[in-house]
This record gives C-alpha cells, structure tokens and sequence, in this order.
C-alpha cells in the first residue's frame, strides 16, 4: 500500500506523519504539502526539520542549511520574488528528503480572489478550493491508485466531521485520520514536537490556534485578524494593501472585506482597513473570536 499524508506545516498534521511511519514505515510515505507561498517563514522551516524528522532522514547539516534558507526568503511585500525563492527551495528539499512531495499551483490567496473576482470569508474559500483541495486532489489521482493507496489528514479527536465530510469527496479511495483513531486531542500534542527536539512553529508562541497561511486565514475570526494586527502589523498591512487591491480590481459599489460585522442585529462586509480602524480607536472586540483553520479539508 501507499500511504499519503497531507502535512500542511502545522503540529497536528506533522504528528499525523509520525504516527503513520511509525506503524508503516517510510518506504512508501508520502508527505504532501501544497504552499499557498504566504505561509509563515517559521512553518517553512518546521516543516522541513519535522518531515525529515518523520521520515528519519539522517542529513542534519543539510537539513539545517535548508531551515536557515527558510528563514531568510524574501519578504510578502516582494511576492515575485518570495514565490521564485520557494520554489527554489521546495526543488531543494525534496531532493534532500526522498519522501516529502512539495508543491503549489503558482498563485497565492490574493491572485485567486482576483481572478474570480470574489474575496474568501470565513464561509466562501476559493483559495482554500483551489490552491489546497482541488490541487491536492489532482495530484493523488494523478500519482495514486484509489485501490492501494490510503490518504491521511491531521484531523483530531474533534474532528470525525470533518473527517465524514472528506470521505463523502473522496468516494472510492481510503480517507483515514490516526489522531481521531487514537483519541487524540490537538491540545495533547502541543509539546510532542520540543519532546523529539523540534521546535514548534513560532505563531503557536505568538498565541495564533495554527500555523498556516500566516497567520492571515479567510476563515479567521475578528479576534485573530487583531492578534496579527497586534504581533505581525508589517504583515498585517501588507494584506490590508492587497485586499483593498482586489476591491478596487472588482469594482463593486457594495462593501467587501474578509472581515463580518455583526453588531446592530446585522451582517456586513468590513475590509481589513476598517477593521484597523475600529481596533486602534478602542472597540471592543471579541479576542477569542479566533475562527478556524480548514484548509484541504
């Protein structure tokens, strides 16, 4: 059988990956890993130390050259860049880690709501659809066989809904999750990466609930939008430029934003300039609104 694991940078996922080459080995793991290239330079680096750490790759120098290059790609704010430098790197970390399959479909969150002119909420994600699920999908049916093939995702004891909703897009192939099997909760594992001698994603550190995209997720809450406002405000700013972008690329005369405001009794769009706004002049916002991660899922 093959096994394949989606890891996406984050501490649930990569213990997935533990768990399934402890039982199965690593002759015929596979890590999978789609970049959405806004990903913290933190989680680039954690998941090239946890992988190799999965799939007992014995090159520390390499592997710890290839971390610090991690570190050390360019900024958001020099997007073309930062995408030839990751690539760059992913080309360089699959060939020192046989095993972990590092790809992206070549745009990151902002050009997607571009092009479908839409901008993701914490209902709607066409960037998740299409730089993570959809994406992902293609490459296992392009590269496995329902048949012998068995595909894992970072999905905790919480999370058999979760778990359901895959196996109903993925009619026809083995969808399995360790973490739910074993009755393991995320909060469980928050220290299993400094207990092997990883250090954990700094986000986690900074009070972010994962490790993906950034710190910057379309399904956040207004509480994590603050908290990146509050420990990342470069990064912050830099996707307060880019949707504004997009308003003015779609051209609605309707308000459009990441962000919902619900007080008055009523929804409405509010962009990250507004929401800025409102944080620095004092009103009060709910800090454990922080949202979820469901990226690929």
């Amino acid at each position: 059988m093959k096994h394949v694991v989606n890891v996406s940078g984050g501490e649930a996922s990569w213990f997935t990956a533990e768990c399934v080459t402890e039982e199965q080995g690593t002759a015929n793991t596979t890590l999978l890993f789609a970049d959405t290239f806004i990903e913290d330079e933190d989680c680039y680096r954690f998941l090239i130390e946890s992988s190799a750490h999965a799939l007992r790759v014995a090159r520390p120098r390499k592997i710890q050259q290839l971390c610090k290059k991690a570190l050390t790609i360019p900024p958001l704010n020099k997007m073309q860049w930062r995408k030839w430098a990751l690539k760059e790197l992913a080309r360089d970390v699959m060939r020192a880690i046989p095993g972990l399959v590092w790809i992206a479909e070549g745009r990151d969150p902002w050009d997607v709501f571009k092009d479908v002119r839409f901008i993701g909420n914490s209902r709607v994600d066409p960037c998740s659809r299409t730089l993570k699920r959809d994406f992902l999908d293609a490459w296992v049916k392009r590269n496995c066989d329902p048949a012998t093939t068995v595909q894992y995702f970072g999905l905790d004891a919480n999370e058999e809904h979760r778990l359901n909703r895959l196996r109903e897009r993925r009619v026809g192939w083995t969808v399995k999750s360790p973490l739910i099997e074993r009755g393991i909760f995320k909060e469980f594992i928050r220290n299993e990466a400094e207990v092997r001698g990883i250090k954990r994603p700094r986000l986690y550190d900074l009070g972010f609930p994962h490790a993906n995209c950034g710190g910057m997720c379309v399904k956040a809450g207004q509480g994590q939008f603050k908290l990146l406002l509050a420990k990342l405000p470069e990064r912050y700013a830099y996707h307060e430029a880019r949707e504004l972008s997009v308003i003015k690329h779609i051209g609605s005369s309707k308000n459009i934003g990441i962000l919902r405001d619900r007080s008055g009794g009523e929804t409405n769009p509010i962009s990250l300039g507004q929401f800025k706004e409102r944080v620095l002049n004092g009103a009060n916002i709910d800090q454990f609104d922080l949202g979820g991660c469901g990226c690929a899922i």
